[in-house]
């Protein structure tokens, strides 16, 4: 499979989420990885997405930066980790379809700073 993607991928952790369905109240998670089309979000096991679902986000970048959008729920998986105990989790694929192209290029700038340090 080919895995060329559309924009550059960061793997950071440090970002947390707010982030709600419609009808249900605000959650917290955090990020595997951000790109300026979408995020991959960590949720607890109790949390629960299905593809297709439309997320309502807010998340502040480490520099202090507060992005608000709306995603959608392109995929979805359970993953289990072996440390001292299993521990299950969801990972979700979320892609910006309600963003600001302020935001966008705020993420954007982000992404590429830490990735020009990465080298």
């Amino acid at each position: 499979m080919d895995e060329r993607r559309k924009f550059p991928r960061l793997n950071v952790a440090e970002v947390m989420v707010n982030w709600r369905k419609e009808t249900s109240l605000d959650c917290m998670a955090k990020t595997k990885n951000i790109c300026e089309g979408g995020l991959c979000l960590v949720l607890d096991k109790h949390d629960t997405v299905s593809i297709g679902d439309i997320l309502q986000l807010e998340f502040r970048l480490p520099k202090g930066e507060v992005i608000y959008t709306k995603g959608k729920v392109a995929w979805a998986e359970t993953v289990e980790v072996i440390y001292n105990k299993i521990e299950t989790y969801l990972e979700a694929g979320i892609e910006f379809f309600d963003i600001s192209p302020r935001d966008r290029e705020i993420i954007s700038r982000f992404v590429f700073a830490r990735l020009r340090t990465a080298v």
